[in-house]
């Protein structure tokens, strides 16, 4: 009978995460992340409202933005995300508040299970075992669970992609990644790229019919469903830590800046695309590194570096592994310090961290990119 004892300290170590983040027990290795990370159990990122206002046939782009006739509720955040995101959500709409969190809750820990058995087709099991617990215990997945983000759904969504043959499993992981609009774009690229046609057909598909659902619903323009999500993002989404539109700000003013972000990584893909070997792994993380840098993507959404670690540690020397290790803690662990805080949106700090991401993506690169000259 083959030993699963890795599985058994995945899911104990999980069932401690439920415990803690459900307040359902108070343990006290946990009791260091509320001092660390200077955030409660607060799922302020959860998008419950939105899916729950389509159920009640409230129209939340004119809510949000007029605060009439009822003004938007306090403690949810702005409805930024795609509207297809929204009508995916809205089995957590349906529940209560409180049922709904701990149900998001639940559903996002069976999906970092899922996670972890699917990254075993890539990897070592050594390796990865050992990884992945100090992943689980990092102080950016922490926060990401802690503040009800929609991150680990995108990481697992990418995984599904490449990871499964199943053309409707591969279609949606994709669907849920995109739901959250910075991630779209890399991928959007990489699919034109790749010549996976036909998926990016359907993903565009599946978003217009959820565009036109919604205005039809809600009697309003095709043009005002398309565009309010996309305003309402630039409007409200925080400055990110380590991109280039967040370290270009408003220099050009928007929408200039996103179109010369989108073309410079357009060209950048074109080059990686061209002038490297090809493999699903390899696709993963120069895909999660350039998303990461390219749009905004605030520290929790580093958890996207974790393929990075277990793809460059079998493959790299030791002098790159010593880097690495430092700039992989510097994300997981520093990054998400609340210390850090008053230097978050400083030019300079999210120079530093676009620096770092470039660090990775050149190591990467090295690995799979074929001689020019």
């Amino acid at each position: 009978m083959k030993k699963n004892y890795d599985q058994v300290i995945i899911g104990l170590i999980l069932v401690c995460h439920f415990l803690y983040l459900s307040n359902s027990s108070k343990l006290f290795i946990y009791e260091f992340y509320d001092y660390y990370l200077g955030v409660g159990n607060t799922f302020h990122d959860f998008f419950w409202y939105p899916s729950y206002a389509i159920i009640k046939k409230i129209n939340i782009f004119d809510q949000f933005s007029s605060g009439v006739p009822a003004p938007y509720p306090s403690g949810h955040p702005a409805p930024n995300y795609s509207i297809l995101h929204s009508i995916i959500f809205t089995p957590f709409g349906a529940l209560n508040y409180n049922l709904s969190k701990i149900f998001y809750l639940f559903i996002n820990l069976i999906l970092l299970f899922s996670i972890y058995n699917q990254l075993k087709n890539f990897f070592l099991k050594k390796n990865l075992i050992f990884f992945f617990c100090i992943f689980l215990f990092s102080p950016a997945l922490i926060l990401c669970l802690k503040v009800g983000q929609y991150t680990i759904f995108c990481l697992w969504g990418f995984i599904l992609f490449f990871n499964s043959n199943n053309k409707l499993f591969k279609f949606t992981g994709i669907l849920i990644a995109t739901g959250k609009y910075t991630f779209a774009p890399i991928v959007g690229f990489y699919l034109f790229f790749s010549k996976k046609f036909t998926v990016l057909l359907f993903l565009l598909a599946a978003n217009i019919a959820a565009i036109l659902f919604y205005s039809i619903y809600f009697d309003m323009s095709v043009v005002s469903a398309l565009k309010n999500p996309i305003l309402m993002g630039w409007k409200t989404q925080a400055i990110g830590a380590g991109d280039l539109l967040s370290f270009l700000g408003n220099h050009p003013r928007f929408p200039f800046n996103i179109i010369i972000v989108l073309l410079i990584f357009f060209i950048l893909k074109c080059f990686i695309y061209f002038n490297s070997r090809r493999s699903k792994v390899f696709d993963l993380v120069i895909l999660s590194i350039l998303t990461l840098m390219s749009l905004k993507h605030l520290n929790y959404d580093y958890i996207f570096i974790f393929p990075v670690i277990l793809l460059l540690f079998e493959k790299i020397n030791f002098k790159s592994k010593i880097i690495l290790s430092i700039v992989i803690f510097y994300f997981l662990f520093i990054l998400p310090w609340s210390i850090i805080e008053p230097i978050r949106y400083t030019k300079y700090f999210i120079f530093f961290n676009l620096s770092l991401n470039l660090i990775l993506l050149m190591i990467a690169l090295k690995l799979i990119v074929k001689k020019i000259f």
